[in-house]
C-alpha cells in the first residue's frame, strides 16, 4: 500500500493491481465519540439514530 497526506490533513492510501480493470473506494472519516466535543457529548449517537432512520 501507498499513503500519502495532503496539506488538509486527508491521509490517501492505495494499492495499485496492475490486471485490475476496475476502481474501488473508500472514505473513512474519523469521527464519533472519540471526536466529540465536550458540549457535545453523544452527538454522532443521535445523528445516527436519524441518519440510518430514513427520514
Amino acid at each position: 500500500f501507498t499513503e500519502q497526506t495532503f496539506a488538509n490533513g486527508v491521509t490517501f492510501v492505495y494499492r495499485q493491481l496492475p490486471a485490475a480493470k476496475t476502481v474501488s473506494a473508500r472514505i473513512v472519516v474519523p469521527v464519533g465519540f472519540l471526536h466529540e466535543p465536550q458540549d457535545y457529548l453523544e452527538i454522532s449517537h443521535l445523528v445516527e439514530h436519524l441518519v440510518f432512520r430514513g427520514n
